[in-house]
Formats: C-alpha cells, sequence, structure tokens
C-alpha cells in the first residue's frame, strides 16, 4: 500500500513539473507575443514632384523598425501613371538588407499593386532606410496642381506580413503622393557653364548607329553626371554603349578617374569623377549605339536627349562651385539613301569586320556587302581602290574616307 502511494506521489509531482513547465513556457511565449505585439514596423512611401510627361521617384522607406527578419507588402500606384518597371524592379537597396549577404529581396512589378518581400538569411535586423523606388511617368496632359497617390498595404497572408520568427508584427503605412508643377521654362544651353551635346544623325532602316554624346562648352569641371533618353522605338546595344568608355578618352581618361554608365535603364546615366582634379576639355564622352527598327519609313525621327537626372547621381561641380548643365538634343532621322562610307555590312558600326567582308569580296568569296558604303571614294563604282582606302583606313594611315 506505502509503495502505491509512493509511486503516485512521484507520478502526480512529475505531473505537476510538466504542467508549471508548460504554463511557464505558454507564459512566455504569450509574454513575447505582447511585446512584438506592442511595437509595429512603419513603411512610409515618400512624395515626389515632376512636370507632365516626366518620371519622378517615389522611394519606399521602413522608418522604424523594431526588428524582424521577414517582412512582405504592397504598394499601389495611381492607374493614371505609367511604371518603369524595368528601372522599379531594380531600384532595390542594401540599406537594410544586404542582397550581398544572400538576402533574398524581390520587387514584382508584373501587376499593380507591386509585391516588395525580403527575407534576412543572417537573423533579425532593425536597421531603417529606403528598400525600393516606384519610377512612374506623369501623363502628358496632367493639371498641373493634381495629384496622384501611392499606398502601402498589407499583401495577403501567404506572401506578406511582418514577422520575427514565427511571431507576426503589425505593419502600420504612410502613403504618398506624386504632385504635378508647372513646367519650368528651359533654360538655353547658351546660359549654361556645361553644355552636353547630342547630334542629328542620318541612318537606314534595321542599321544600327553610333551616336556620340558630347562635351560641347566646359570651362573647368571635376564631376558630372546626367541621363541620356532614347525613343522607345529604338533598341539599344547596351554592352556596347558601356565599352564605348575605351574608346572615348577625349574628356576623362578612363584608367584614372572613376567614369561610370548605366545601360540597364532609359535614360541611361553616365557620370564621371575626375582623379586630378579640374578638367576643361571638350570632346566624345561616350557613344550609345542604338538600332533602327527594319520597317521604320523614310523621314522617322527618333530623338536622342541628355536630360537632368535626381540630384544624387546628377549636376556637375567643379572642385569649388556647382555649375549649371545645359543640354542640346539631337536625333536619329531615317533616309534610306544614307551613306556611311566604309560600313561594309551596314551595321551601323566601322570595324575590323568591315576589312575582313571587303577582303573576301574582292578574294571571290560568296559574301554580301553594301555596295552604296563599300564605296568609300564616291565615283559610283565599288573596286580595289576602294579596298586600298580601306586598308589604309584601318592601318591607321588616313583618317577619313
Amino acid at each position: 500500500m506505502k509503495k502505491t502511494c509512493k509511486k503516485l506521489f512521484s507520478v502526480v509531482c512529475c505531473a505537476a513539473m510538466f504542467f508549471n513547465f508548460g504554463v511557464y513556457s505558454f507564459a512566455n511565449e504569450l509574454a513575447q507575443i505582447e511585446e512584438y505585439a506592442s511595437e509595429r514596423v512603419l513603411v512610409s512611401v515618400g512624395n515626389a514632384q515632376g512636370e507632365p510627361g516626366t518620371t519622378v521617384e517615389v522611394p519606399v522607406f521602413i522608418t522604424e523598425n523594431p526588428g524582424q527578419d521577414t517582412i512582405g507588402f504592397y504598394v499601389e500606384y495611381d492607374n493614371s501613371l505609367s511604371l518603369d518597371e524595368n528601372a522599379t524592379a531594380k531600384s532595390f537597396t542594401s540599406e537594410i538588407y544586404n542582397t550581398a549577404a544572400l538576402d533574398a529581396v524581390t520587387v514584382n512589378t508584373a501587376k499593380n499593386p507591386i509585391m516588395y518581400s525580403a527575407a534576412a538569411v543572417n537573423g533579425a535586423t532593425s536597421a531603417t532606410g529606403k528598400v525600393f523606388s516606384v519610377f512612374v511617368r506623369i501623363p502628358e496632359n496632367a493639371a498641373v496642381g493634381s495629384s496622384y497617390s501611392i499606398n502601402a498595404y498589407d499583401a495577403n497572408d501567404t506572401i506578406g506580413g511582418c514577422y520575427i520568427g514565427t511571431t507576426r508584427i503589425p505593419i502600420e503605412y504612410e502613403n504618398g503622393t506624386v504632385t504635378v508643377i508647372e513646367p519650368q521654362k528651359p533654360v538655353s544651353p547658351d546660359e549654361c557653364d556645361v553644355v552636353v551635346s547630342v547630334k542629328e544623325i542620318k541612318a537606314r532602316p534595321g542599321s544600327t548607329v553610333k551616336v556620340p554624346v558630347e562635351l560641347t562648352k566646359n570651362p573647368g569641371q571635376s564631376t558630372i553626371g546626367f541621363g541620356v533618353l532614347y525613343d522607345e522605338g529604338l533598341e539599344l546595344d547596351k554592352n556596347a554603349t558601356v565599352a564605348s568608355l575605351n574608346e572615348a578618352k577625349d574628356v576623362y581618361n578612363t584608367s584614372i578617374g572613376n567614369v561610370t554608365i548605366n545601360a540597364a535603364q532609359n535614360p541611361v546615366i553616365y557620370s564621371s569623377v575626375s582623379s586630378n582634379g579640374d578638367v576643361s576639355a571638350v570632346g566624345t564622352l561616350f557613344y550609345m549605339y542604338l538600332k533602327v527598327p527594319e520597317n521604320a519609313a523614310d523621314g522617322t525621327t527618333y530623338s536622342v536627349s541628355p536630360v537632368a537626372v535626381e540630384e544624387s547621381i546628377g549636376g556637375c561641380f567643379s572642385n569649388t562651385d556647382e555649375l549649371s548643365l545645359g543640354f542640346e538634343s539631337g536625333c536619329i532621322i531615317v533616309d534610306g539613301n544614307t551613306k556611311n562610307s566604309g560600313d561594309i555590312d551596314g551595321d551601323g558600326i566601322i570595324n575590323r569586320k568591315d576589312l575582313m567582308l571587303v577582303t573576301k569580296f574582292f578574294a571571290g568569296m560568296n559574301v554580301q556587302i553594301d555596295m552604296i558604303n563599300a564605296d568609300v571614294n564616291g565615283d559610283g563604282v565599288v573596286n580595289r581602290l576602294d579596298l586600298l582606302l580601306i586598308s589604309k583606313y584601318f592601318a591607321g594611315i588616313i583618317k577619313s574616307f
């Protein structure tokens, strides 16, 4: 009987101990949930101003963050605005989530609302800052003073919410607006300290045009940043455009200066910083390689325009002062009879592929050449005199045809 009582007493004690531990764990977990429930993550959408027909950047921030490792939410923009999907999708920053450290960050622009999601792989983060930007274009006919909403809100439970571990933290939101402002009177390039220019160029349908972007007025500056906006009907060769820094060294020596081209978006962004103080040279900064549509009609005009960009990457400065930056726009005009002497394959670029092609032609090989461009001396006949001139050009004996 005594043994039975002792066993029963032991069972009761163990049960009580496990019960107390369970109550303690539950109470502890409940206290943790209550602690995080008293906190919040604040997502704030910034405001932007722009003229009709311009593209503006609307930043999205996390401005309060008690600590979390997973977050997902929607950002919805007014349907009257046009989203630059490419620029928006690539705009996420590492101010909070470090993608270089394998944190997973995505900006899904496939539909409106945009879906932002991020997950830290190295534990919770309590950092604050910009997470990405929404790039939207204001309608051309937008009335001055009108505004468009950019709203953030909770995504559905399967992809949205904010967590630390398995504990959900509430998100609150501050929404933003895009306000239309009065178009500013264009400043004449003649009135500006520094001028970036693109010229008018004629090209045949289907050809790739090498468009120089030039610094035509320069009293002396050490830092410059701007964009070049090209017509959406043109196709940019991004790799050739970026690589053109190696051939355009009239102003900046890329071996000692910091010169970059971001061709991932339209406008293409150019920026340079001199390592040797102010530079007063003029000339070509870089080239844009733009392909004209195969079916482009004669007389069609495609704009190529240098433009100002946001202050963080744009502007022009000497060692001591900010300089005014002016722009002269250019264009590509389609002309089926346009001649580009030396461009034997008709791709808009004169290089050693053209020399090889014309050499094969005169060797009797079965190759197609652009007969108009191959007549480099303009006598109406393509013969070995043209081959001789082309060979001299690539040997550096002559500089042009």
